[in-house]
């Protein structure tokens, strides 16, 4: 019955009026809903134009379903009420036992405590060991290398997975990058069913949190991988 509430608010909500950011209180103890809207603007949109609509980072598939009492939108997954801030939902995966540590060495943990939102790109344990202990160590020394690659993973807005494309490709015509909170850019790549940011793959998507949402990296980011000639994208070669 709590998750069944979760999903209702207390009020007819058409899309039209819902904006990008927008929070709504649920008959869950008043748990909030987050909503978010992608959009590809002319003159970058050409024939490939779209427009995403996310209720929590599930998409609205179908909107404004007039019922007797209220209006229904259909989502493409179920909606889970969020255990906490960025923070707290690393905290209670045992996947992200480095990434807490680190987090707290470089005295950012109270930033992911904040309002937001922040989409953060979080590498697992495993992908902390492929590092070069030598090369992982020196990072953890100099808190200001620490930060910076950390702050590779964090970027501004709550960027959920269906709309991480969109928001990318509003950088520059087919540049496909987004800006991080170190102000480094990372390639957004899609290939079948692979996304990868900065050419780390992310492994699951859209884990919200009260202050944004949370993608799982099989790789650390410690700078954007360069591609060879011919590979994929020939605009990824241009640097905005």
């Amino acid at each position: 019955m709590q998750l069944l509430s979760y999903h209702v608010v207390p009020s007819e909500e058409h899309t039209c009026r819902l904006y990008n950011d927008q929070q709504l209180d649920t008959l869950n103890n008043g748990k909030q809903i987050r909503f978010n809207e992608y959009t590809m603007p002319f003159p970058f949109a050409r024939f490939d134009w779209k427009w995403v609509q996310t209720a929590q980072c599930a998409t609205i598939e179908k909107s404004n379903i007039r019922a007797c009492n209220g209006i229904i939108h259909i989502v493409d997954k179920v909606l889970m009420p969020p255990a906490g801030s960025l923070l707290d939902v690393l905290a209670l995966d045992n996947r992200f036992t480095e990434l807490v540590q680190l987090i707290k060495i470089a005295d950012i943990g109270d930033m992911l405590e904040g309002d937001g939102p922040f989409t953060l790109f979080a590498p697992t344990d495993d992908a902390f060991k492929r590092i070069d202990d030598a090369e992982l160590q020196n990072i953890v020394n100099d808190k200001g290398k620490l930060r910076h690659v950390l702050y590779n993973h964090i970027f501004k807005d709550q960027i959920c997975c269906s709309g991480l494309r969109i928001v990318a490709a509003n950088v520059g015509y087919e540049a496909r990058q987004l800006k991080s909170m170190s102000e480094e850019r990372f390639t957004v790549d899609e290939m079948g069913n692979k996304t990868e940011i900065g050419g780390s793959q992310i492994t699951e998507c859209d884990m919200s949190s009260t202050n944004g949402v949370k993608h799982v990296l099989d790789e650390v980011i410690l700078k954007q991988k360069r591609k060879f000639m011919g590979d994929d994208d020939f605009w990824d070669w241009f640097r905005f």
